[in-house]
């Protein structure tokens, strides 16, 4: 488990910078989230779930963030015509001047990040994360599969 343990270090460390960044922005993580995800929006509105399975947020969390958002004015919640369980949201005028200058600072802080760390390299990472992705989900897969009695 060290190398997992290694890994999981690594890879919190690195979520703490950006966290210092979102905050830097006046922003929680999960507003942040919220916000982003309807600034890069096609239409600029997606559901509370979709926010939820991109960013690995329990939907209690997004629910409660969308709940506080729309009180501040930001953004608006519709019955999705699609699924009647689930709410459209959208930004409000309000949440559209917060949300895309925010949207246009996390492009630049991204673009200077992957500038200053090189091209290749970043390929090289996101490919070996791909990769080991790739391995963790086969392996799981494979004790699944003996755990449930297949060969």
């Amino acid at each position: 488990m060290q190398q997992l343990d290694q890994l999981e270090q690594r890879i919190g460390r690195l979520e703490a910078v950006i966290d210092r960044w979102i905050v830097q922005q006046g922003l929680t993580y999960n507003a942040f989230a919220v916000l982003y995800s309807l600034a890069r929006a096609d239409g600029g509105n997606c559901t509370q779930k979709d926010i939820g399975e991109a960013w690995l947020l329990p939907k209690q969390t997004v629910f409660s963030t969308c709940k506080v958002l729309t009180e501040q004015g930001l953004l608006t919640q519709q019955p999705d015509n699609r699924d009647k369980r689930a709410r459209q949201l959208c930004l409000t005028d309000a949440g559209r001047a917060q949300a895309l200058p925010l949207l246009a600072a996390a492009e630049a802080f991204s673009e200077r990040l992957f500038d200053a760390f090189g091209s290749e390299r970043t390929a090289n990472l996101l490919a070996e994360l791909d990769a080991l992705n790739t391995v963790a989900e086969t392996i799981i897969n494979a004790e699944e599969n003996r755990s449930c009695g297949a060969p």
